[in-house]
């Protein structure tokens, strides 16, 4: 009995490791399209889970997307990613996207991919209004 107490006493006191997501706080569009290299209206083309034989991108998801409009690009962005990546969960700030789908997309970019994460801006077309569509066209990041 008193193994099983040091033993119950041991595996309750062990550390436990958890990820989690942690994002800035964003009020505006105008701010996530700002604080974004890249914004575009896109589709999903295809989808790729996560496969254990791949190493290290073991928890990430990539999308295959085609550019619908494209209204934010950095300037050392020279080539178009055609795929996004993100985490595997949504614990981890990843975005779940339907295949099909129309996203409004605005993320960092590197190593010819969008990577995206639920901190940054992943909404489905349809969510996004007449007037923010406009407004897209019109930002000016070097006032926020």
């Amino acid at each position: 009995m008193k193994i099983k107490l040091i033993i119950i006493f041991a595996l309750s006191t062990a550390a436990v490791e958890v990820d989690s997501c942690s994002c800035l706080p964003f009020n505006t569009l105008e701010e996530i399209y700002c604080f974004s290299d890249f914004v575009s209206h896109l589709k999903v083309t295809s989808k790729h889970d996560p496969n254990p034989k791949e190493g290290p991108r073991y928890f990430q998801v990539t999308y295959d997307v085609e550019h619908i409009h494209i209204y934010k690009n950095a300037s050392y962005i020279k080539e178009i990613p055609k795929k996004i990546i993100t985490a595997g969960h949504e614990s981890t700030c990843g975005v779940s996207l339907t295949e099909g789908g129309e996203y409004l997309v605005g993320a960092s970019v590197g190593n010819g991919y969008i990577y995206a994460s639920s901190c940054g801006l992943s909404w489905p077309w349809a969510y996004v209004s007449s007037q923010d569509k406009i407004a897209l066209s019109k930002y000016n990041c070097s006032t926020v």
